[in-house]
């Protein structure tokens, strides 16, 4: 599982290094090897295990299978396998920065079985059109969740 926000800059070569605690959260012995880039909305990237990818490749056969090979083609189209390299970094394709307005900085947000690849500036104003509604909500959370 995924957890947290950290912010990195992108070096000349368009790679950016995952972080360190979330390669550490993956057992690739269960989750694959590797990740799986998807533009799933103009807001951010998709960053997910082989494991994870399956899950959601499986989801949209199972809903669009029968009745709508061209959306499937087209859902294939926009994944892209990324790997590791031996100092945790993967490359953004130019074309999935482009599609979401990511630059030269790049914000990595865990959101459980995926990762989140947004622009700082967008991720900034996420964060101000929700926080106030977080904010509301967080106390019930707490009660609720850990009965305090």
């Amino acid at each position: 599982m995924f957890f947290g926000k950290f912010e990195h800059r992108l070096n000349s070569k368009n790679q950016a290094t995952i972080p360190a605690s979330f390669r550490a959260a993956i057992d690739e012995s269960k989750e694959g090897k590797g990740f799986f880039l998807f533009v799933a909305e103009s807001r951010c990237l998709y960053l997910f295990t082989p494991r994870g990818m399956e899950e959601v490749v499986e989801r949209a056969r199972s809903k669009w299978g029968g009745s709508d090979q061209d959306f499937l083609h087209l859902f294939y189209s926009k994944i892209v396998q990324v790997e590791c390299d031996g100092q945790g970094r993967i490359v953004l394709p130019a074309h999935m920065k482009a599609a979401v307005g990511i630059g030269q900085e790049v914000v990595f947000v865990g959101a459980h079985r995926r990762v989140e690849l947004w622009d700082p500036e967008k991720w900034q104003e996420y964060e101000s059109q929700h926080g106030a509604e977080y904010q509301s909500k967080l106390g019930a959370v707490v009660k609720d969740v850990f009965g305090l």
